[in-house]
């Protein structure tokens, strides 16, 4: 929905796109680690018991929504969607990557954070 506002302008695909990011901080965000787990549903009639929480905090996932905070950082400058995104990278920055692929919206965001100068040294 970044991607559909970005090229359309309409301000309703963006207001999605912060409810799906509110949907996750809300439900899925590890504020001690910094990043997104897989699971965290109430949902019982979707999943057993030992499924509805699911500790794993996948790479590529956690890569594709700091990429994301870092789109909407750079649409709205709110700076606390840039420092989610780079709290969240931090985390992943020392995991073992299994496939290429898997790193792709992680090198995104970490050149967006180098283009956008969000370090500073």
């Amino acid at each position: 929905t970044i991607y559909v506002h970005q090229y359309t302008k309409n301000k309703k695909y963006l207001e999605y796109a912060e409810q799906i990011l509110n949907f996750c901080l809300k439900n899925l965000y590890d504020a001690k680690t910094g990043a997104f787990y897989e699971r965290n549903s109430n949902d019982k009639e979707s999943y057993a018991l030992h499924e509805m929480f699911m500790p794993y905090k996948p790479f590529s996932e956690n890569g594709l929504i700091a990429y994301c905070l870092l789109l909407l950082y750079t649409i709205k400058k709110d700076k606390r969607y840039a420092d989610l995104a780079i709290k969240t990278l931090s985390n992943l920055s020392s995991a073992n990557v299994a496939f290429l692929d898997d790193a792709y919206y992680f090198a995104k965001a970490a050149a967006l954070v180098i283009e956008e100068k969000l370090l500073k040294i």
